[in-house]
């Protein structure tokens, strides 16, 4: 008799366990999903994508120093988009070394177009506000195309940007780096004005 109780439960707990496997199995469209690869990530964000006054870059993956835009106070604002055929600059580039919390701004020079070769008058530069001479910068698009001309605030942002000349601003104060790019991190978008 006991044998027969035995054989009874493990018998309903068969059917159970079957029932229950039916019940939670995928339905068979499903099936296929189960083992499907999982879906590629997002492609990372371009420049191009953002206005340069949003943009954020890091210095040669360094997150000690980045860059980011700053519209020239009013003062030294240039509002006239173009002169002579080249694109007026209006934001300042703005250093900012994350471990001392200091900026090093550098003012575009928007000089006109000089005499010489394409390769001359197409070169973009900037001055340390702080004095010094002013040196070249080189900008570059994702796809690794000169970009000849300042940025303002609601053109696309370069994806890469070359300030060799930096180096003497930020050394003066203990800063020494390598010479590398700042490269496009991403897109912040703008805080709400204050109503």
């Amino acid at each position: 008799m006991r044998a027969l109780i035995i054989a009874l439960v493990l018998g309903l707990a068969a059917a159970g366990g079957y029932f229950f496997y039916q019940r939670s199995a995928p339905a068979e469209g499903e099936q296929g999903k189960m083992f499907a690869p999982p879906p590629p990530p997002p492609p990372p964000p371009r420049a191009e994508d953002c206005a340069a006054e949003n943009a954020v870059y890091e210095y040669a993956d360094d997150r000690r120093l980045d860059l980011r835009f700053r519209r020239l106070p009013a003062r030294q604002s240039i509002e006239i988009a173009e002169m002579e055929g080249r694109q007026i600059g209006n934001m300042q580039f703005v250093v900012h070394a994350t471990s001392f919390g200091e900026d090093y701004i550098f003012n575009p020079v928007n000089g006109g177009a000089g005499p010489g070769p394409q390769y001359e008058t197409t070169v973009t530069h900037v001055r340390p506000e702080a004095g010094g001479a002013q040196f070249p910068v080189t900008m570059f698009n994702t796809d690794m195309h000169y970009i000849g001309r300042l940025p303002r605030n609601d053109s696309p942002a370069p994806a890469f940007i070359f300030m060799p000349g930096m180096m003497q601003t930020l050394i003066q104060h203990r800063i020494d780096q390598p010479p590398g790019l700042f490269r496009f991190q991403r897109c912040e978008t703008p805080a709400a004005a204050a109503p």
